[in-house]
């Protein structure tokens, strides 16, 4: 079984040279391999039982989390997984189909809201909020695709490290540009409401919604983009390696989610009242259709 397994560890060398040339596999990694394979009664055969038996193969990634460096594991389960033959995952592809489709559709409304608001009155605050936001998640929509390229969507160990920075970096910017975003689309409405219910009861509540809205989505804009210290901690801190420190990203999530469904349920059902008290015109009905249909994609 010795021997066998020497074969294994040449070939995973062989395969590092072929398909991995600027990664070394780690005396570390050989070590938690050898471990593993050498005291398992249920692996004679060394190489085929270490790819074909899953707890096995997991106690090899456990005792690599354990004892190696962030990029070490990365590099064991890169060439293991290479020849185990283990099918490179890409989920990228259906998220990025995903929100286009969804942003298509958007665009459409949002067209057509120019088209019309244009040929029926003059420009205001909600139409200018929300052809901003708009652009902003095109923006956001678009580094799908160029975050693919360097690998997202991808098992994290099948990329070089480089690319697993810069998919990190694009994922922090595109969340900055949606908190932006989805504050402006809340602003929108309320500036909507406004002026498609003046001087009524509406107002009242809206002016003060209107100020919480822009201090939530600007303190948590602030949030996401100071997260870490330094900034750039955001996207090197995934190796371990880097010194810096960071906010608690999931909590910060939860809370952004949190605050967000609030308000969109305190904004949807904002002008429920007068929408069934007064009798509103074609042109009015059609705006506000517009503005949900958009809102809500």
């Amino acid at each position: 079984m010795a021997t066998r397994f020497l074969v294994f560890i040449v070939i995973l060398c062989f395969v590092q040279t072929i398909f991995a040339q600027t990664l070394s596999l780690s005396q570390c990694a050989i070590q938690c391999t050898t471990q593993v394979t050498t005291q398992s009664s249920s692996c004679p055969d060394g190489l085929q039982c270490f790819c074909a038996d899953q707890p096995l193969f997991q106690l090899g990634i456990d005792c690599w989390k354990e004892n190696c460096t962030i990029r070490e594991g990365l590099v064991a389960r890169n060439i293991t997984s290479l020849q185990c033959n283990i099918p490179d995952r890409d989920r990228g592809q259906a998220g990025t189909a995903i929100t286009f489709a969804s942003m298509s559709v958007a665009l459409v409304f949002v067209a057509m809201q120019i088209i019309v608001f244009t040929t029926m009155r003059h420009w205001g605050w909600d139409d200018i909020l929300m052809v901003i936001a708009t652009v902003l998640m095109v923006l956001n929509a678009a580094a799908n695709p160029v975050a693919r390229t360097y690998g997202f969507g991808r098992d994290v160990w099948r990329l070089p490290f480089n690319h697993t920075s810069t998919v990190m970096k694009i994922f922090y910017i595109g969340g900055i540009i949606y908190a932006v975003a989805v504050a402006m689309t809340k602003m929108a409405f309320l500036c909507f409401y406004i002026r498609l219910f003046p001087r009524s009861t509406l107002q009242k509540w809206a002016y003060p919604i209107l100020v919480i809205t822009f201090i939530q989505g600007t303190i948590f804009t602030f949030l996401f983009i100071f997260q870490c210290s330094p900034i750039s901690y955001a996207w090197t801190s995934w190796d371990g390696e880097s010194e810096g420190k960071c906010l608690n990203f999931d909590v910060g999530a939860v809370l952004h989610s949190i605050f967000n469904i609030v308000l969109d349920f305190i904004i949807f059902f904002l002008p429920m009242r007068q929408m069934f008290q007064l009798n509103l015109s074609q042109k009015k009905r059609v705006q506000v259709l517009l503005m949900f249909a958009v809102g809500f994609l």
